[in-house]
């Protein structure tokens, strides 16, 4: 499930380090909703890390994702939008988490998904 994040904000920092051609109010929108994800998904970690159970958060990722790939439409080609579509729902949730979180490395995981989704918000915003 961390691995499906993780793969979902590298696509998105590959791609948006390669198209710059939104505009800007879109770009906007669009960095906020990636900067909120990665905020979520940070949130989680510190949750987890201080064995507090995410209530909330899969509702509120998968309503992020559906923002996200809305926001998306038009700018990826129809199996850009299902791939990253899949690894949001995935990714969504972020609940169960709760189970894994004595793994191990699984929360520095989830940090760097959020990583990822915040230089993808960076990378929007110019």
């Amino acid at each position: 499930m961390i691995d499906s994040l993780i793969d979902a904000g590298k696509y998105l920092v590959t791609l948006f380090s390669e198209k710059q051609k939104m505009k800007k109010a879109r770009k906007h929108q669009l960095s906020s909703t990636l900067k909120t994800i990665g905020d979520l998904l940070q949130a989680t970690a510190n949750d987890l890390r201080n064995d507090v159970y995410p209530h909330g958060s899969c509702t509120a990722m998968e309503n992020l994702a559906d923002n996200l790939i809305q926001e998306l439409d038009g700018f990826l080609n129809e199996e850009q939008v299902k791939d990253l579509k899949f690894n949001l729902q995935l990714a969504s949730r972020l609940e169960q988490l709760y189970a894994e979180r004595q793994v191990p490395g699984f929360i520095d995981k989830i940090e760097q998904a959020s990583g990822h989704f915040y230089a993808v918000a960076i990378l929007t915003s110019f």
